[in-house]
């Protein structure tokens, strides 16, 4: 058995640091360490500092994806690497968790991690929705949407005893959204 580190020596954090690492791959540690430059950078010319995180790193961090993805004109694959690197950085600060803000007292206060936040999921979001409209990303299909319930009905339930399409009807409104399967 390896000998363990004394007590004093143990740092948990340097530990998970290195882990991480060598799990990637060469092309991902370079992706990685030219997007925390990046970042660094971007951080930089905002004169914001980069270690401080506050009630307003979350909104710093959604225009770091603005500004890395070229205004949502890159694929998600810069996303992603993105995403990645910001957790990791976050992380790193001992920032973990979903993003939360609070006002207790005049006192603001920040818990979780900021690429975690609303501000970034909802740039991610925008993101997607433009390279949908270009076509190149794949829009998930609901099957009970209107129009696709008959295809649904004869792949999933058409082989059922007791099924019939009347079950795939809307409630309450005529948009599809609500429906009511009680066959299933």
């Amino acid at each position: 058995m390896d000998a363990l580190p004394a007590a004093a020596d143990y740092n948990a954090v340097a530990i998970a640091k290195v882990t991480k690492e060598a799990g990637r791959s060469d092309s991902s540690k370079k992706v990685h360490k030219a997007m925390r430059k990046s970042y660094l950078a971007f951080c930089a010319h905002l004169k914001v500092d980069p270690f401080v995180v506050d009630q307003t790193t979350a909104a710093h961090v959604a225009k770091f994806y603005k500004f890395r993805t070229k205004n949502n004109e890159l694929g998600l694959s810069t996303s992603k690497n993105i995403s990645a690197e910001m957790g990791i950085y976050f992380d790193e600060l001992g920032y973990h968790g979903p993003w939360t803000t609070g006002d207790i007292d005049g006192k603001i206060f920040v818990n979780g991690n900021p690429n975690e936040s609303k501000p970034v999921a909802d740039n991610k979001r925008t993101h997607k929705i433009k390279l949908a409209g270009q076509g190149r990303v794949a829009v998930p299909m609901d099957p009970l949407e209107y129009g696709h319930r008959c295809s649904y009905y004869d792949h999933f339930l058409a082989d059922q005893r007791d099924v019939s399409p009347n079950h795939l009807l809307p409630v309450g409104g005529d948009h599809g959204r609500d429906v009511q399967l009680n066959a299933l």
